[in-house]
């Protein structure tokens, strides 16, 4: 089975749970990196945003590869349902919203990581096929003099819209669709509860 799919289904709960562990005060050099994240989405730049992100440093350069092509798919897929993306702000104030997205790296990988610091940053957006919505950045420092990186990127629907949870479903299972993994009773059980609301209060 491909490495990303399983930290696409059910990270989101242990991304958010890394990312309010060890919360940052938002340096400049970790909101730039997310900045730039969502700009090269926004210019259909996917495969580089999946270039961007963090991997088990344990990884072969053969597994590195792999998980990076598998990263790009996917956000891909996301890419095609949401549409094109414009109208990109920081998000301010109280919003509540589901979202998919994900990792690179395992299921064990990310919820063993403790990272010296982390910190989200949201953003609103519309999104050309399914209106309004927002981009999750999860953005990681692992130690103290290490770079700050990209652990997770998420597209998200506003939690208001009773469309919103069951759209995000249907593209998940698209993209397990085209990796050729079966969707069993089990996985639909996975699907349903990692698409859970997030919020942002900033």
């Amino acid at each position: 089975m491909n490495r990303f799919i399983p930290a696409v289904l059910i990270t989101s709960v242990l991304t958010m749970a890394v990312a309010t562990s060890a919360a940052c005060s938002e340096p400049a050099s970790a909101r730039s990196l997310a900045a730039r994240a969502v700009q090269l989405l926004s210019r259909g730049e996917i495969r580089s945003v999946a270039e961007m992100m963090h991997y088990p440093p344990t990884y072969t350069p053969e597994e590195r590869k792999k998980d990076i092509s598998s990263a790009g798919e996917f956000f891909d897929i996301m890419a095609r349902e949401f549409g094109a993306i414009s109208g990109l702000k920081v998000q301010t104030g109280l919003a509540l919203f589901y979202t998919i997205g994900g990792t690179g790296g395992n299921v064990p990988y990310i919820s063993s990581l403790k990272p010296h610091s982390s910190a989200q940053f949201v953003y609103e957006a519309k999104f050309s096929k399914l209106g309004n919505g927002f981009i999750r950045v999860t953005v990681i420092q692992l130690t103290a003099k290490s770079p700050f990186e990209i652990l997770g990127v998420y597209f998200g629907l506003p939690a208001g819209n009773p469309h919103s949870k069951p759209t995000l479903i249907k593209i998940m299972r698209k993209q397990l669709a085209q990796m050729h993994v079966p969707i069993t009773p089990e996985l639909e059980r996975q699907m349903e509860q990692s698409v859970k609301p997030f919020r942002s209060s900033k």
